[in-house]
């Protein structure tokens, strides 16, 4: 099962963070109503996971295979990212050997929490993602001009059993880093590594061959070229 302890979107002097408390957790956290209706909305519980100190913190887990699952929190006041870093950080532990799922976190507009689901409007979607072995990368998606941009440099994903903390930090000279674990797995330019900005060279759509256009392949080494000039010259003369 999937277990994720802590949600934080730190912005420099002003930290906003999430946290779930075993005791009151469902009263700040809001299930959605996705997949409820087809009979496949898993249900989520609060635990310490199978391996565990005395005082380790509890964390919310996934309790059912093959289930969807979609959960979301207020933070505790709007804020905006301007001229400061955002760092958006949480930690996951999957119990058992993953064939195939998700572990996303989504930082959120104001929305309809019980409608929350796959297509609902995000600013930054981010974690781990495992389908068998064709599938093992760490998902950072951010949208831009209605287009959700995956960034295109591959990024590793942990796959045993362990606890793992994932960060991602938007910085507001245009970089990205990715942390697992406190250690950098991959930063660069969001300019770069997402597709936001047009391609250099596009086709032209007023572009038309030349009628006199010659399509044959012309041979340029010189034994070609003697042979081509000699029967010119027999033609010349």
């Amino acid at each position: 099962m999937r277990r994720i302890s802590t949600v934080r979107y730190p912005h420099a002097d002003c930290c906003q963070c999430t946290y779930f408390h075993a005791d009151s957790w469902d009263k700040r956290w809001i299930t959605s109503d996705w997949k409820k209706s087809e009979g496949t909305q898993g249900k989520f519980k609060v635990t310490q996971g199978k391996w565990h100190g005395p005082t380790s913190p509890k964390g919310i887990q996934t309790s059912e295979d093959a289930r969807f699952y979609a959960i979301s929190a207020p933070l505790s006041k709007p804020f905006e990212v301007k001229d400061k870093p955002l760092v958006f950080q949480f930690t996951v532990k999957n119990e058992q050997k993953l064939d195939c799922g998700g572990g996303y976190l989504k930082l959120l507009p104001q929305f309809d929490a019980k409608n929350f689901n796959g297509d609902s409007e995000y600013s930054l979607m981010f974690g781990p993602d495992i389908c068998g072995y064709s599938t093992r990368r760490t998902h950072l998606i951010i949208p831009r001009d209605g287009k959700n941009h995956l960034v295109k440099r591959e990024i590793k994903v942990e796959t045993d059993q362990l606890t793992h903390v994932y960060t991602a930090i938007i910085r507001p000279d245009n970089t990205y880093e990715v942390l697992i674990d406190n250690q950098k797995v991959q930063d660069g330019s969001l300019y770069d590594d997402f597709d936001f900005l047009p391609p250099k060279q596009i086709p032209d759509p007023s572009a038309r061959k030349p009628a006199d256009w010659v399509d044959e392949k012309v041979c340029r080494c010189r034994r070609c070229a003697v042979l081509v000039c000699m029967r010119l010259f027999r033609v010349i003369r």
